[in-house]
C-alpha cells in the first residue's frame, strides 16, 4: 500500500445487517468522513483501492468486484466459492491480482481474467500492476508479466522460512523475513542479490510487512525487543544509508507495524494496538520524516501524529 501524498485518504470495509459499505476517513482537504453502501453480500473478503481511492477491488459472497463511482459493483468473472481472496489492486486501478486455493489470478482491464503460472500465494503486488511476489511450497518467487514465474535465490540469507512481504512500486525490490524465531529481515533486488539486513543492538529480531518505497530503497518495518516477560514490538525504518533505526512506539501502546508508506519513503503508516495493555483498543498512526527530526518526545523518538 502507498501513500501517494499527504492528503491520503483511508478506506475500510465494514459489514451490517448484510450490507457491506465502504468507510473513507477524509484527507487534508475533506470535511468529514462518509459511508457508501457498495451491496448486499454475505460475505467480506479482501479488498485493495487504488492510489487516489475511486476505485476499488473487494472480494463480495466469494466474487472478486470492481467499483467506481460511475459504474458501481461490477463482477469481474472470478468466482470460485471462496470467502477470502488476498487482493492486490494497481495504482492506477487497471489491474489487480488475487490468490485463492493455492491459484494466482492476474486481471487487466484489456486483457481480461488469467491464471498464473506457478502462482500460489500472493503476498503483495507492485503498483503499476507488472509483478507479484509470494510463497510456494518450494519457496519465495516473483512473478513478473515479462518473465513469468521464477524463484528468488535467498540462500545468502541463512535461517528456515524466507517470507517475501512486500515489492517495490516498480517491482525490482522485495523485502521479507526469516522465521520462525528470531526474525530477521531480507531484501532482494536483481543487482544485489538478496542480502540481509542486519538487527541493531538491543534489538533481538526485525520483521516487515509491505511498505516499501516506490523504488526500494526505503522499507518500513518493526524491530522486536525484550520488556519483561513480554517481546514488543517498535516501528522502524531502513535505507542503506542508516539500516534498521527504531522510530519509538506510540504512547501507551504495545504493539506497532507498518501498513502504507508515500512513493519516497518520508511518510509511513503505522496501526498500533495494546492501548493500555488493552490487545483490541488501536489506532493508526502517521509517522513523517521531516517533523520527525525537528519534534521529538521526551525519549527522543520522533512524534507520531494519530489519524483521527
Amino acid at each position: 500500500m502507498y501513500l501517494k501524498s499527504w492528503s491520503f485518504t483511508l478506506i475500510t470495509a465494514l459489514h451490517f445487517a448484510g450490507v457491506s459499505f465502504l468507510t473513507c476517513l477524509p484527507s487534508a482537504h475533506a470535511q468529514t468522513a462518509f459511508f457508501r453502501g457498495l451491496g448486499v453480500a454475505a460475505d467480506i473478503g479482501g479488498m485493495d483501492v487504488s492510489d487516489d481511492g475511486s476505485i476499488i477491488f473487494a472480494s463480495l459472497a466469494g466474487k472478486v468486484h470492481r467499483w467506481t463511482k460511475d459504474t458501481g459493483l461490477v463482477d469481474l468473472g472470478l468466482n470460485r466459492g471462496a470467502s477470502t481472496y488476498n487482493l492486490f489492486a494497481s495504482g492506477d486501478g487497471s489491474t489487480f491480482f488475487a490468490s485463492t486455493f493455492g491459484t494466482g489470478y492476474r486481471w487487466n482491464e484489456q486483457a481480461g481474467l488469467e491464471p498464473l503460472s506457478g502462482v500460489v500465494q500472493i503476498t503483495d503486488a507492485s503498483t503499476d500492476g507488472l509483478t507479484a511476489v509470494g510463497m510456494h511450497a518450494n519457496g519465495a518467487y516473483r512473478w513478473t508479466k515479462q518473465s513469468g514465474f521464477t524463484f528468488l535465490n535467498l540462500s545468502s540469507v541463512s535461517g528456515a522460512g524466507h517470507y517475501p512481504w512486500g515489492v517495490s512500486g516498480d517491482g525490482l525490490v522485495v523485502a521479507g523475513r526469516v522465521g520462525p524465531g528470531n526474525y530477521q529481515t531480507w531484501r532482494w533486488s536483481e543487482v544485489t542479490g538478496a542480502i540481509a539486513l542486519p538487527t541493531p543492538s538491543g534489538y533481538v529480531g526485525s520483521n516487515t510487512n509491505p511498505a516499501i518505497s516506490y523504488d526500494g530503497s526505503v522499507i518500513g518495518g518493526l524491530l522486536l525487543y525484550v520488556q519483561g516477560d513480554l517481546i514488543n514490538e517498535e516501528s522502524a525504518r531502513w535505507t542503506a544509508a542508516t539500516g534498521w533505526i527504531g522510530l519509538g512506539r506510540p504512547e501507551n501502546f504495545q504493539y506497532s507495524g507498518p501498513r502504507g508508506i508515500s512513493d519516497d519513503g518520508s511518510r509511513i503508516l503505522f496501526t498500533a494496538s495494546g492501548r493500555d495493555g488493552n490487545p483490541s483498543l488501536s489506532a493508526s498512526f502517521l509517522w513523517d520524516d521531516q517533523k520527525g527530526t525537528k519534534k521529538r518526545s521526551g525519549n527522543g523518538k520522533p512524534v507520531f501524529s494519530e489519524v483521527n
